[in-house]
């Protein structure tokens, strides 16, 4: 749900929970975003902002454990003028680590919530706060779909709480797959490589917002609900002030 309100002739589609959703001139608002962590070796903010990205998302931390990079990337891309945003990558719903148990997922789902909270409010972020979700290699979920959304949600409240923004980052297939989505009450930013195999930039791909195939269709039919497209993580890390082993940087429009 969601009240339509106007202000300055600018329609603002706004939800409570989740967020405002911008059009301007009848266009959904869209930016150039990129997001980093400690696989890039080295990150020039100047740079990045000279070619056009408006806003980076630094990994804050993988488990409770501080990025290593972070307290280098943050502070430069708020120094630069861009805006910061920061995602942690949750590890609760592993069954190696709830054993399949709710209640001891919700404990560590805290613990790590908590530390990313300190740590973007440390850093001063000022842009979405992710709440990442995958799977690594060699890992398997340890929760019902039905369990994973709750803590989803419990999550999503701690970090708006703090008076910062939550989104889900996930893929499109685990969204579809492991998550109620139309139940988080957040907005998703979403991993769908549609080019996969071909390195993409902004400049180079077709589409600002996917609409075909199985997954594009799915992103069509929640696109109020998505704040964000990754849409490739190969090639041209170069171009914005970043340095990769494989040049691979993740490309993101923003929506929001």
């Amino acid at each position: 749900w969601c009240y339509w309100i106007y202000i300055h002739s600018t329609v603002i589609r706004y939800r409570p929970f989740g967020g405002a959703v911008f059009y301007l001139g009848g266009k959904l608002k869209m930016e150039k975003c990129i997001d980093i962590s400690k696989h890039q070796t080295s990150f020039n903010a100047a740079v990045c902002k000279a070619v056009g990205i408006t806003t980076v998302i630094c990994r804050m931390a993988y488990g409770t454990s501080e990025d290593s990079k972070a307290a280098a990337y943050m502070p430069a891309v708020k120094s630069a003028g861009m805006r910061l945003g920061g995602y942690g990558f949750g590890t609760w719903h592993y069954k190696s680590v709830c054993s399949g148990n709710l209640v001891k997922a919700r404990s560590v789902m805290q613990y790590e919530v908590n530390a990313w909270i300190s740590i973007a409010k440390k850093y001063g972020v000022d842009s979405w706060v992710g709440i990442d979700q995958e799977l690594e290699g060699g890992q398997t979920m340890g929760l019902s779909i039905g369990d994973n959304t709750t803590l989803i949600i419990e999550a999503a409240k701690m970090i708006s709480d703090a008076g910062l923004s939550p989104c889900l980052y996930t893929g499109a297939n685990w969204a579809m797959n492991q998550v109620h989505v139309d139940k988080i009450g957040i907005p998703m930013w979403i991993a769908y490589y549609k080019w996969y195999g071909t390195p993409k930039k902004f400049e180079t791909v077709t589409e600002t917002f996917p609409t075909s195939g199985t997954y594009g269709r799915w992103m069509d039919s929640h696109r109020d609900n998505i704040c964000a497209w990754q849409f490739s993580s190969e090639g041209y890390a170069d171009e914005y002030g970043c340095k990769h082993g494989s040049n691979g940087l993740d490309k993101n429009w923003l929506y929001r």
